[in-house]
C-alpha cells in the first residue's frame, strides 16, 4: 500500500476521532501523537508527529523481538 494512501486514510480516521470524541480523550490523544510544535513564524507551524511503527503479518521478528535486550534497559541504578 502506498504511504500517501495510508496517510491520508489516518488523517481521516483521526480527523473524525478527535471531532466525535469527548474532549478529554482527543487532548490525551494529542498528547500522544504531537511530537513538538515549533512555530517558525505567525503563519508557519511546523507540527512533528510520533507515529508507531506498524509491521506486516508477514514480517519476521528476530530472536531478540521487538522489546529491547536486557542490557539495553535502564536499570535506574
Amino acid at each position: 500500500m502506498e504511504a500517501a494512501l495510508v496517510s491520508w486514510a489516518l488523517s481521516q480516521a483521526l480527523g473524525q476521532v478527535l471531532k466525535q470524541g469527548p474532549r478529554a480523550r482527543t487532548k490525551a490523544l494529542l498528547r500522544l501523537l504531537v511530537g513538538e510544535i515549533p512555530v517558525v513564524g505567525p503563519d508557519d507551524i511546523r507540527p512533528t508527529y510520533r507515529v508507531p511503527s506498524v509491521r506486516t503479518a508477514n514480517e519476521l521478528v528476530g530472536e531478540v523481538g521487538v522489546e529491547p535486550t536486557r542490557s539495553s534497559r535502564n536499570t535506574g541504578s
